[in-house]
């Protein structure tokens, strides 16, 4: 992914910016915010200006395939976390579900976001 030209004040200019960089997305109203493609498999994915924000509104992490932010203010998640500001992934290693799988099996984020 490109580095940013401009940054992001909150989630709408966050959504914005990865729009504008996503080869295929479908954007929706209700949580998660994207619904991304690759290689045939459909990933959720949700948008946050801050990682505590995907918290502060309480939602399931169990319905999400990967949180897009802009900056990334939390020791760990229990599902990767993709920094638009730095372009790194977030992922934490622990037992339990591989990272990037979500409750519906999926085992890969998207690469090359």
């Amino acid at each position: 992914m490109k580095r940013a030209t401009f940054v992001p004040r909150n989630e709408i200019s966050v959504r914005e910016l990865f729009a504008q960089r996503a080869a295929r997305l479908e954007s929706r109203a209700a949580f998660p915010d994207y619904v991304l493609e690759r290689d045939g498999e459909r990933l959720f994915a949700e948008a946050e200006y801050r990682t505590s924000d995907f918290l502060r509104h309480r939602h399931d992490p169990g319905r999400c395939d990967l949180i897009l932010v802009w900056e990334h203010d939390l020791p760990h998640m229990s599902i990767p976390v993709l920094e638009l500001r730095t372009g790194a992934m977030h992922v934490m290693r622990r037992r339990g579900r591989p990272p990037g799988t979500a409750h519906r099996g999926r085992r890969e984020t998207p690469s090359g976001l």
